[in-house]
């Protein structure tokens, strides 16, 4: 089975900023609506609790949250399971990877990694992995992955927890033993109430708003301030608004050259969507 959930902490942004700022207050980037162990993630493997190579992950899109680096100290998953068999132990890694945009393992980087062996103890906590050295990631994207090895040979089963209490986004799996050869997202296959807790510690940067715009100028958002209809400059698909707390606002996947924002509460946002050529772009939007 295979499970990911995504909950989102983080300070709000008062003010609108017109340079970066420094956070030295620790951030949980949480996906997930609490911790509360109550289920475990689907993990693949043969059966009898035993698990082949897993990766669990959690995306998370920097520059929507509103941060231009974020600085991982320590990672933190759940444990639901664990069934030792014959090994000596069974060490998991954490990964910290830079993503240009998505899961493709051509879009991701590894910047840092650690890892820590699983006991029966850690069973029903929240075990958290130290990096021995900060990894500073940028924006646009950030992608926290869990990596289990495969537990067959020795009877051995991992199973990360979670909840499905809520989330903000969606979790991802790769395990090429039940066929998920690149990170597919738990909505995918068939685990949408499974929600993998999973999250990074750590500082963050704040993007000041106005630098936004930047991401692509070739393509324009018209009016600016808006009151009710914003309009790109070409067709876009993948629309995304969020408020400046990180929170979406409003999601429209179709192709559109326009989008409705009258029913917002009059304030700034930031829209991101993507391009013909499959390029993010970032601006700020300013409701009137």
């Amino acid at each position: 089975m295979i499970k990911i959930y995504f909950t989102k902490t983080k300070t709000a942004l008062a003010t609108l900023m017109l340079l970066p700022f420094f956070s030295f207050a620790q951030i949980n980037l949480l996906q997930t609506t609490n911790n509360v162990i109550t289920t475990a993630t689907l993990s693949c493997g043969p059966g009898n609790n035993i698990t082949s190579q897993n990766d669990f992950a959690r995306l998370y899109n920097l520059t929507a949250l509103g941060y231009s680096k974020f600085q991982v100290t320590k990672v933190s998953f759940a444990v639901h399971g664990f069934q030792l068999g014959t090994a000596s132990n069974f060490p998991v890694s954490v990964k910290v990877y830079a993503s240009t945009g998505g899961t493709s393992d051509a879009n991701l980087t590894l910047k840092g990694q650690a890892s820590i062996n699983i006991t029966a103890a850690m069973v029903g906590t929240v075990v958290e992995v130290p990096l021995t050295t900060p990894t500073e990631v940028t924006s646009p994207a950030m992608l926290i992955v869990v990596s289990a090895p495969d537990g067959i040979s020795t009877s051995t089963g991992f199973f990360p927890g979670g909840n499905s209490n809520g989330q903000t986004a969606p979790g991802y799996v790769k395990a090429a033993g039940c066929g998920a050869t690149n990170f597919t997202s738990y909505n995918d296959v068939g685990a949408a109430n499974e929600h993998l807790i999973l999250f990074p510690t750590g500082n963050a940067t704040t993007l000041g708003v106005e630098n936004l715009d930047s991401s692509n100028k070739a393509i324009s958002l018209y009016p600016n301030p808006v009151k009710s209809i914003a309009n790109f400059s070409e067709e876009v698909s993948n629309i995304k608004i969020t408020d400046l707390t990180g929170r979406t606002i409003k999601q429209i996947p179709a192709s559109a050259k326009s989008v409705d924002v009258a029913t917002l509460e009059n304030g700034t946002y930031i829209i991101t969507a993507t391009t013909k050529a499959g390029n993010t772009i970032t601006k700020k939007l300013v409701k009137e």
